[in-house]
């Protein structure tokens, strides 16, 4: 995981130009994910691990709402900018450099939501590491607890030999304009890729490039499915986006007792 902790630590200072504007994602996706919280466990604040967390904008989204939140991520520069971030903006959180293979041994929980958002698990290599994670995710979550999990829909990306992702355009002519894309070259047609994010950042002197890249794996509904299955899992449901109004489908996830 090196390769992913190093993509991260470059980019965790750049990360917000990803969006058109970060701080109105980090709300909105706050909410779609309070939403559901509570819907499926209940109005009041629960106790929640964003065990991938970044640089915070689904902790801080959650932490709005009330939520009680700890952010974990192998970044440890994406999680000092969560924590920078949470504390311009007076929120209540905690950060630590974590591991989202070794959830196990983490000392809070258990929680009663373990989050993983942005579909931050297809850093993980192999399907032994998924089922760490699995497995690190049902030792965190609480009796009648759930896990949410959001991914890519890889099934029609993979379908479609998607290569490349974008451009997006955000700002007007001028000072400022962003164009954000992302290279995939698929290993062999496929699950694996590199993928190659680059961000173009308009200046009074013309446009600054900056480009990171790491390996990512297509994980399939199916594979996910399995490994939690393994790891314990006695319910798994997939919603949707036009269900949740969250940007990627959710798995939800309820453990055998």
């Amino acid at each position: 995981m090196h390769e992913v902790r190093a993509f991260y630590d470059e980019l965790a200072s750049n990360y917000h130009l990803i969006y058109e504007d970060w701080w109105s994602s980090v709300e909105r996706q706050g909410r779609a994910l309070h939403a559901l919280i509570e819907s499926r466990l209940g109005p009041g604040p629960k106790r929640v691990l964003d065990c991938t967390c970044g640089i915070g904008t689904q902790t801080l989204g959650l932490s709005l709402h009330g939520h009680q939140l700890l952010g974990t991520d192998l970044s440890g520069v994406a999680i000092a900018r969560a924590s920078e971030e949470a504390l311009a903006r007076g929120l209540v959180a905690e950060f630590r450099v974590w591991d989202v293979r070794d959830l196990t041994s983490l000392e809070g929980g258990p929680f009663d939501v373990v989050l993983s958002a942005d579909n931050s698990l297809s850093h993980l290599a192999t399907a032994g590491e998924l089922l760490e994670a699995a497995r690190g995710m049902r030792t965190q979550t609480a009796s009648k607890g759930a896990a949410v999990i959001t991914l890519r829909d890889y099934e029609a990306l993979l379908q479609a030999g998607v290569s490349t992702q974008g451009p997006r355009v955000y700002g007007e002519p001028g000072f400022g304009r962003r164009v954000i894309i992302q290279l995939w070259d698929w290993e062999d047609g496929g699950p694996v890729y590199n993928l190659e994010h680059i961000i173009l950042t308009e200046t009074s002197d013309g446009y600054r490039t900056s480009s990171h890249s790491c390996r990512c794996r297509a994980l399939t509904r199916t594979e996910v499915e399995e490994c939690f299955a393994e790891a314990g899992a006695s319910s798994i449901e997939w919603l949707e986006s036009e269900a949740t109004g969250f940007y990627q489908p959710i798995m939800w996830v309820t453990w055998a007792d």
